[in-house]
């Protein structure tokens, strides 16, 4: 079968991998065109864009929706398959293959439909995550459902850490669906639709005045993007907050106070403590949390953040 490939991020190349490798022929790869990347916005390709440079398959960048249905009928697909494409298709673009689109979404739907469902998963405290193959219709996520698939949720997975595992599962459900897509007839969502849009920049603040379950739920719900971060009380200088866990031991630590024990650098919440292991000051490269203490003056203290 002809499959194009419509996928932008890391998590998407598994996926188009195991698509090359087997016996379908991937016509073709649509990706995101290069962003501006890092304090000197430098433009940088998507992974997938890289995959397929690397490995001789056919990639087109379109940067509107004309240009995008463009791509995709050039590419003369029988189907499509799309992994964080980040796009919404028009109907034009919808019409192209003749056995439709296909995406594979990484909740279960109708749960968490939207650009972020694996960080609400994580917010919303969720023991179990889901992955979902839907055909794409007009309307956000809410197509008829192929094939689904769930993983545990681990008390320290991130955001980012979950959805590795999740793309990591997602190539065998979609070449399992490739492979006879008759014994996979769609079936209509069941069940009440909650929303998962991406979290706003400033949202990454963590609240220490809050216990550490919340704090600590939350800093992962957010790592690695928008980023978890605090403010110092005394400058109220930004310091992204890169690795941390929970502190199973118990010292006594005031909500806001940076101690340091044979544990490490602790952080007080109003019940244990968060445990720091890499931050990044605001002006700095990322560092140890012991390095970034010793640079500290005594007594510094971190604002409580947003509620």
């Amino acid at each position: 079968m002809r499959v194009l490939f419509a996928g932008s991020p890391q998590a998407a190349v598994p996926t188009l991998a195991a698509l090359h490798a087997s016996e379908n022929t991937v016509a073709g790869v649509i990706t995101q065109p290069p962003r501006p990347y890092g304090r000197k916005k430098e433009l940088r390709a998507t992974p997938v864009f890289n995959y397929a440079i690397e490995h001789g398959i056919p990639v087109a960048t379109p940067s509107s929706a004309e240009g995008l249905v463009q791509a995709a009928g050039g590419f003369t697909p029988d189907i499509a398959i799309v992994v964080a494409f980040g796009r919404i298709f028009t109907e034009a673009a919808l019409e192209v293959p003749p056995k439709g689109w296909w995406n594979v979404h990484f909740s279960s739907l109708p749960e968490f439909r939207g650009a972020a469902p694996v960080a609400h998963t994580i917010l919303a405290g969720e023991s179990v995550a889901g992955l979902t193959l839907f055909k794409i219709v007009e309307e956000l996520d809410a197509g008829p459902i192929a094939m689904a698939r769930t993983h545990p949720v681990s008390v320290h997975d991130t955001a980012g850490t979950l959805l590795s595992k999740l793309a990591a599962i997602a190539p065998d459900m979609v070449l399992e669906f490739l492979a006879d897509t008759e014994r996979h007839p769609p079936r209509e969502q069941v069940g009440t639709a909650t929303f998962a849009p991406k979290f706003p920049q400033g949202f990454g603040e963590l609240d220490v005045s809050a216990g550490l379950d919340q704090v600590y739920q939350h800093f992962r719900a957010v790592t690695p993007e928008p980023g978890a971060f605090v403010r110092r009380a005394d400058t109220g200088g930004v310091v992204k907050i890169l690795a941390a866990w929970g502190d199973p031991d118990y010292h006594q630590v005031s909500p806001g106070a940076v101690v340091k024990t044979s544990m490490g650098i602790l952080l007080g919440t109003a019940t244990m403590p968060l445990v720091l292991e890499r931050v990044q000051p605001e002006g700095k490269k990322p560092m140890a949390a012991d390095d970034w203490f010793r640079g500290l003056p005594q007594g510094v203290t971190i604002e409580p953040g947003a509620a």
